[in-house]
């Protein structure tokens, strides 16, 4: 009997770990699927409260009765942390979806007397256990044009409604305690050099709403900050800094902003750059509105076609977004308003209100660091780090690889 028809016939709780409460996520299909099946689901995730009728935990420590099988659904570099959770629970085994491996952590858990299982889907690893084929095949069929780009879920978290916060580049003591906190950027996917040490590259993140627009704060910590701890040094376009389109916006300290209002895609594209799809660039020192030298907003991409370019513009002179950067001695803090009026068009013609209820939008965050020229090297832009909130490495601003953010018409439930 090969591992994965063992965990199949003898397990009968499984808790998902990344388990998404998206229908268009694999995580949740594959889960629905298993929860007909008759095993018992358990999610796992910090972000949700319930799904598929069951209660979300935070972390696998935190289920209060045994579990059989850790099914994950997270990205290679979360792996031996969740090995290590389920082996202090007492799982019997861990199963890692497709794309996710991690041979370290496998190896560790076998030592530990669990049985595994990496790189394989759990739904179609189940047609071996004799249920009908053709069901079976419809659902993969299902997951196969779901919006994912793969099992390895993509993140989520939720903005409820609450205060409007003063935009001004500082937090204060209770400005953000209705919104949802998050931290970063360790174990984000890294573009260019990995981040190592939160004293060189970390912030906390929080995000809420009022109504009437989306509000995010970052509290960054970054050792150097180019053009005010270095020179302004130049890579390979002499005119990045320039505030035209043939600049690059995204080129210095920064943070990235890119929303896709309606959750839907097609294939691999990127953001169109209206209403409905769109990236902007939060840069600490440069701005439309304040010229080279103050932080502030930028037009993102696809800044080269025109009608993008004129929205983003016209956007950052209307105040429909704003951002408000100060420097602090640890880095910085970058403040950033989106009104759901024009900026969250969730359908043509229709912007994000709380009548709508809860609403899922698609999301990712980078944080661009460049620091002195030669601790960039290796790539061409010289950039030390580049972290993605979600996403792969070279595929982080396709559509299909975006988190998830719900709106929550809804305040912010009191902590018990």
């Amino acid at each position: 009997m090969t591992p994965a028809e063992k965990i199949l016939r003898e397990a009968k709780t499984i808790a998902v770990v990344g388990l998404s409460s998206n229908p268009m996520r694999p995580s949740f299909g594959v889960a629905r699927y298993m929860q007909k099946q008759g095993y018992r689901i358990v999610p796992v995730n910090p972000a949700e409260a319930s799904i598929l009728g069951e209660t979300s935990y935070a972390t696998l420590a935190d289920i209060p009765f045994p579990v059989d099988c850790v099914n994950v659904f997270r990205r290679p570099e979360f792996v031996p942390e969740i090995v290590e959770d389920a082996i202090r629970i007492g799982a019997k085994s861990v199963w890692m979806q497709e794309e996710v491996v991690h041979e370290e952590a496998a190896a560790r858990a076998r030592a530990a007397g669990l049985d595994v299982v990496m790189d394989k889907c759990l739904l179609k690893e189940h047609r071996g256990l004799g249920f009908p084929p053709a069901a079976v095949l419809a659902l993969c069929l299902l997951l196969a044009f779901s919006s994912a780009a793969s099992a390895a879920d993509w993140p989520s978290m939720k903005a409820w409604r609450g205060s409007t916060p003063k935009l001004d580049g500082t937090i204060g003591a209770q400005e953000y305690a209705d919104a949802t906190h998050f931290t970063g950027v360790k174990h984000w996917a890294h573009t260019f050099h990995p981040t190592t040490d939160d004293r060189d590259l970390s912030l906390e993140g929080w995000v809420k709403h009022d109504g009437n627009a989306l509000y995010f704060a970052f509290r960054v910590t970054d050792d150097v900050l180019y053009g005010v701890d270095t020179p302004r040094w130049l890579s390979n376009n002499p005119r990045a800094h320039e505030l035209t389109r043939e600049g690059f916006p995204w080129f210095g300290d920064e943070m990235e902003l890119l929303l896709n209002a309606t959750n839907k895609f097609v294939g691999n594209e990127s953001v169109a750059g209206n209403g409905q799809s769109w990236q902007m660039v939060c840069n600490v020192t440069k701005s439309r509105l304040g010229g080279v030298g103050k932080g502030g907003l930028l037009e993102g991409e696809p800044r080269r076609e025109l009608s993008a370019w004129n929205t983003y513009q016209s956007w950052i002179q209307s105040g429909a977004q704003r951002c408000a950067v100060q420097r602090t001695p640890q880095g910085y803090v970058l403040e950033w308003s989106i009104q759901f009026k024009p900026c969250v068009e969730v359908a043509p013609g229709e912007f994000y209100s709380v009548k709508m209820g809860d609403k899922a939008v698609g999301l990712n965050i980078a944080l661009g660091d460049l620091d002195q020229k030669e601790r960039g090297a290796g790539n061409p832009y010289f950039f030390h780090h580049e972290d993605w909130w979600s996403g792969g490495p070279k595929t982080r601003t396709q559509l299909n690889n975006f988190g998830t953010l719900w709106l929550m018409a809804g305040k912010r439930p009191a902590a018990r």
